[in-house]
């Protein structure tokens, strides 16, 4: 599908099955039992859509902006990947999306809360203002990230990997003295 705009519309049951959708706008839709199964969006504007009870399956989003969506209103979601995205404004609260790729994106406020993000690829990606709190970032790539604050207690972490000089704001919860 090409330069479709779904704005403002509610779509209910529909499936889409590896879909290319491509320079395509979302805005404030309303997806209600929707299933999306190998499908790309590239070029697209997402913004504010709702996602009832619906489920994302194998998804990549490239070049896009997926702004103000609420993740956790899914069903099920799994297999979800961003390259170079603008995903502010988001909710992956308490998802289990281990191998979350996040690649060179802009996610600010973005709120990631009590995830597991285990295994996942974050590199390039600017954290600015979201938040990480009880998530599982074991064995991630932070390589070339900015802007994120992960309090190392709060978080586990063993087996991340992080880059100067972004790293250094990992000492920040221990209360360290750098000189």
């Amino acid at each position: 599908m090409k330069n479709i705009i779904f704005d403002f519309k509610t779509v209910k049951n529909a499936e889409y099955e590896n879909e290319e959708f491509n320079n395509c706008s979302f805005l404030e839709t309303n997806f209600r039992s929707c299933r999306f199964i190998e499908c790309k969006f590239v070029k697209c504007r997402i913004s504010a859509i709702k996602l009832i009870d619906s489920e994302l399956i194998e998804i990549r989003f490239i070049d896009s902006k997926v702004e103000g969506v609420d993740f956790t209103q899914l069903r099920t979601v799994r297999n979800v990947e961003f390259e170079n995205c603008v995903l502010n404004y988001s909710n992956f609260n308490m998802l289990r999306l281990p191998k979350l790729n996040l690649i060179n994106c802009e996610a600010k406020e973005v709120t990631f809360s009590e995830a597991d993000l285990e295994e996942s690829d974050f590199s390039g990606t600017d954290f600015e203002n979201s938040v990480f709190f009880k998530t599982n970032l074991k064995k991630s790539n932070f390589t070339g990230s900015k802007n994120y604050w992960i309090d190392v207690i709060q978080n586990k972490v063993s087996g991340a990997k992080f880059t100067l000089p972004e790293a250094v704001s990992l000492l920040k919860p221990l209360k360290v003295k750098i000189a």
